[in-house]
């Protein structure tokens, strides 16, 4: 999964689920994003906010798990 920042500016919060590294970072317009299986991912506005999620395989919804430490947020 990728995603093409256009406009704005978003947090962006990842972990991958089974090692618990944690990753953070504020991105802009003209950042590209490549998601890795198995890293939960959020993404937080800090201003009105455009972007692209694109993908090569076809949406799961079955592939939408709630990450845990982020369920009562």
């Amino acid at each position: 999964e990728s995603l093409f920042m256009f406009e704005g500016v978003l947090r962006a919060e990842f972990v991958h689920v089974e090692s618990g590294v944690v990753y953070a970072e504020t991105i802009g317009p003209g950042t590209l994003v490549t998601i890795e299986p198995l890293v939960a991912h959020r993404l937080t506005s800090v201003s009105q906010a455009g972007l692209i999620e694109f993908s090569d395989t076809a949406y799961d919804p079955l592939d939408r798990i709630v990450f845990p430490p982020w369920a009562g947020e």
